[in-house]
């Protein structure tokens, strides 16, 4: 959310917690729609594989997109608990 801009990531988490109406844990990453813009590497590919989204601006989604582009093509290949890039 934009809104996250103006908390530290430990603010995050716990307004995401305190608002988690869920049975289901949650593993909470708390990012500006920037700031998951910008970020690459094995945390967020293993997000975008397997995460669901709470709020999304599209984001996200594209993201997603990209990220399924980027595995069909080979460039990213999931191992058995890490990620292979090419």
């Amino acid at each position: 959310s934009p809104d996250f801009a103006k908390y530290n990531r430990f603010e995050r988490a716990e307004l995401l917690l305190e608002a988690w109406p869920g049975l289901l844990p949650l593993e909470s990453v708390s990012m500006t729609p920037e700031e998951f813009a910008a970020a690459e590497g094995a945390l967020v590919w293993d997000i975008l594989e397997e995460g669901v989204a709470v709020l999304d601006d599209g984001t996200f989604e594209r993201k997603r997109r990209r990220h399924v582009e980027r595995v069909k093509s080979g460039e990213l290949r999931k191992g058995d608990g890490y990620w292979i890039f090419s």
